[in-house]
C-alpha cells in the first residue's frame, strides 16, 4: 500500500505540474484567447498591458509547472495555492472558479505532503 501513496503523489505531482506548463505555454502561443479572462478590476491595477501580463503570467506558471516535477515542490506547491486563490477571488464563481478550486485542493496537498522517494528534490539529496 505504501508504494501506491507513492505513485498516487507522483501523478498529483505531475498532473499539476502539466496543467501549468500547457497553461502558461499557451499565454504564449495563444495569448488574445486570454484577454477575455483578465477581469477589469485586475485589468485597472496593471501597470502595463494586458499582453505582458499575460506572459509574464505564463512564465509564472512555466516555472511552477517545471518545479512541480519534483525540486523545490512545496515551495511551487504554494506558489500555485497563492496564483489559484488570486484567480479565483477575482473571477467571481464560475465553472471555471470550482475547477481551479480542485487544482488549488491539489496543490494545498503537496504543500503539507512530505515528499516521497520519487521526488527529484530526494534523489538530489542522496547523492549529496
Amino acid at each position: 500500500m505504501k508504494d501506491l501513496e507513492k505513485f498516487s503523489w507522483l501523478c498529483v505531482r505531475l498532473g499539476l505540474g502539466f496543467v501549468f506548463l500547457w497553461f502558461g505555454a499557451d499565454k504564449w502561443i495563444h495569448t488574445g484567447a486570454w484577454f477575455g479572462f483578465v477581469q477589469p478590476v485586475v485589468e485597472r491595477l496593471l501597470p502595463f498591458s494586458v499582453n505582458i501580463f499575460l506572459h509574464v503570467l505564463g512564465v509564472i506558471e512555466i516555472i511552477f509547472g517545471a518545479l512541480l516535477v519534483g525540486l523545490f515542490t512545496r515551495l511551487a506547491a504554494l506558489g500555485v495555492v497563492l496564483l489559484l486563490a488570486g484567480i479565483s477571488l477575482t473571477t467571481g464563481f464560475t465553472d471555471i472558479t470550482v475547477r481551479d478550486l480542485g487544482l488549488l485542493g491539489a496543490a494545498l496537498g503537496l504543500v503539507f505532503k512530505r515528499m516521497s522517494a520519487l521526488a527529484l528534490e530526494n534523489m538530489r539529496k542522496k547523492r549529496l
